[in-house]
């Protein structure tokens, strides 16, 4: 049975009349798990909102075509009649919450159905229950970790009895440990509950193993729909090279397998697949990875910041660092990780003097930071949030970039050229006019990078600067940020990616319960990740795969963390 069914559907934005979805046409069978990819402006999320309604019974615009969920007519249904039958959950769970307590949240829809007292109970304990979260019911929302709210979330939307739950971007802001919780219960809820999983995602590489499709879309247009590998095989290079998309590294082997004449037996979705796809490694390939070897990262100058024996207690008594000690040298760009609630904000936030330590001591270039004031270490250190909006107080592009050196009393002909070049450095010149809010995701994020470039800080902190982004946008934030580095600028990033500590980081510093519990090379941290106390750190794909070539068959390959730490291994290798 089709739970979803378009055909020739449509969908034109209220007031401007742009035309934001074309002529879609695909079913959706009870019981699969679609995941939806598409680069940002391609109408996934434009889909989600049509699908439950919001578009255009609530939000306005107009559909041409046939839209019907569980044989429902999406632009004649309303909302509450839709929401019995298909469930939206968000990116950010704090944004769809309308309670305090857990059990009051999860009961809302249900009340807001005006069922018996009864039911509604009964909803929502089973509910609690699928998503494993019995006896949290009379917790506070804002005590729980970013995993639970989103089974929160999604625990809400099943006390409504839908078939079909739509995910956008759920684990966008999570940790490891809060994606696995909510990979696994989408798992549960799939395979074992029959639930259809309608998924939007960036980054599939643990995803892929799930889906029994894939849809994919660019410019508001049906791209591809099929099985998995059928639509990576034949679209991969172009979702990666044209599209600017998250490729499952995997995937990108398996290009990289083709290139060099040695491809693949079938096209792989795991580790265990290359594996097996390649059940005799070629000699002259298996030599060639053998003996090429991952380029080295070192520190590339003095200290620059240098913690001595830090500890801070919250005023409730909460130690949320003990005695951290390290050193970052100038020019490093260092990965800070571990799980939500580890310390590492903590941490970075005394780097810009939010927060002073109850012990110990900081030192940026030599100097106490304790020592200066928040405005005086504002000059040497840029905090960038993850969240940029939350750090935009301007109209306009422009004036959100000039706000700092404004007040520091540049003005006339040297503030406009401080401002143009500034925008020019990190591509958004020509959007001098726009409002910060109207800007794309990975937009924000450069303007946000740019208020803190125009007074050259020695160190600039990133707050999960890839969440949410799409794959080229995350390259021209990294590539961004590999420019200024050159530039004697020592670079932060405060993530839980891995795929950006794997590639870009010489240094990795991992927090766990209020603990510096590691401090080194980027291929140390991941070869004795097991030894290490974290459940904050994924391996690397890439590592999975020498990891899986070895136990198969007893190929010893060198540790590699990136397909393209792999590719520019071979090519010096050719080369030489």
């Amino acid at each position: 049975m089709a739970y979803i069914e378009l055909n020739r559907f449509s969908y034109w934005a209220p007031e401007t009349e742009t035309q934001l979805l074309y002529d879609l046409d695909f079913e959706i069978e009870a019981g699969e798990f679609v995941i939806v990819l598409g680069p940002s402006g391609a109408g996934k999320s434009t889909l989600a909102l049509c699908l439950t309604g919001i578009y255009p019974t609530v939000l306005g615009g107009r559909t041409a075509g046939h839209g019907r969920v569980v044989g429902l007519d999406v632009s004649q249904t309303t909302v509450p009649q839709l929401s019995t039958h298909i469930g939206l959950i968000f990116q950010d769970p704090d944004s769809q919450f309308c309670n305090l307590f857990v059990d009051e949240e999860v009961a809302f829809g249900p009340e807001n159905l005006r069922l018996p007292r009864e039911e509604v109970g009964a909803r929502a304990s089973a509910a609690l229950r699928q998503v494993g979260l019995e006896g949290f019911q009379r917790r506070m929302i804002n005590t729980l970790s970013g995993g639970q709210k989103q089974r929160v979330a999604i625990a809400s939307v099943l006390a409504m009895g839908p078939e079909v739950l739509v995910l956008d971007q759920p684990t966008a802001n999570l940790d490891p440990v809060g994606k696995n919780e909510i990979y696994d219960l989408l798992y549960r809820l799939n395979r074992e509950q029959g639930k259809t999983i309608v998924l939007i995602e960036h980054q599939v590489d643990e995803l892929i193993q799930f889906a029994s499709r894939l849809l994919l879309m660019g410019g508001g247009r049906l791209l591809a729909n099929g099985a998995p590998r059928e639509v990576l095989a034949a679209w991969g290079r172009r979702m990666e090279k044209e599209m600017g998309l998250w490729l499952p590294e995997v995937a990108r082997l398996a290009f990289l397998a083709q290139d060099a004449g040695f491809p693949m037996a079938a096209f792989p979705l795991s580790a265990d697949e290359v594996a097996l796809a390649w059940p005799t490694l070629p000699a002259p390939m298996s030599a060639a990875l053998a003996t090429a070897r991952p380029p080295k990262r070192g520190h590339a100058g003095p200290f620059l910041l240098q913690g001595d024996h830090v500890t801070y207690c919250y005023a409730d008594g909460f130690e949320a660092v003990r005695d951290v000690s390290f050193n970052v040298n100038t020019g490093d760009l260092v990965g800070l990780m571990g799980e939500n609630g580890s310390g590492k904000t903590t941490l970075s936030l005394h780097f810009v003097g939010l927060l002073r330590p109850k012990g110990g001591r900081l030192l940026l270039g030599g100097e106490s930071i304790a020592s200066r004031g928040v405005k005086s270490l504002a000059a040497d250190v840029g905090y960038v949030f993850q969240y940029p909006e939350h750090q935009f107080v301007a109209d306009t592009v422009a004036d959100e970039v000039a706000y700092t050196p404004r007040l520091e009393g540049k003005q006339g002909e040297a503030l406009s050229r401080l401002v143009q070049s500034t925008l020019a450095e990190v591509g958004l010149q020509g959007l001098e006019n726009r409002h910060p809010y109207t800007l794309s995701m990975g937009e924000k994020r450069r303007l946000s990078i740019a208020t803190m470039l125009v007074r050259r800080p020695k160190l600039l902190i990133l707050d999960e600067p890839s969440a949410g982004l799409d794959f080229r946008n995350t390259e021209r934030i990294m590539t961004l940020l590999l420019a200024l580095r050159e530039q004697g600028t020592t670079i932060m990033l405060v993530t839980h990616t891995t795929y950006l500590v794997a590639r870009y980081a010489s240094q990795v510093l991992v927090m766990d319960h209020s603990e510096l519990v590691f401090d080194g090379l980027p291929q140390d941290l991941f070869i004795n990740l097991g030894r290490i106390r974290t459940k904050a750190i994924d391996r690397p794909e890439m590592l999975k795969v020498v990891e899986a070539l070895r136990a198969r068959q007893g190929v010893v390959l060198p540790p590699y963390l990136t397909v393209d730490e792999l590719a520019l291994s071979l090519n010096s290798q050719e080369r030489s």
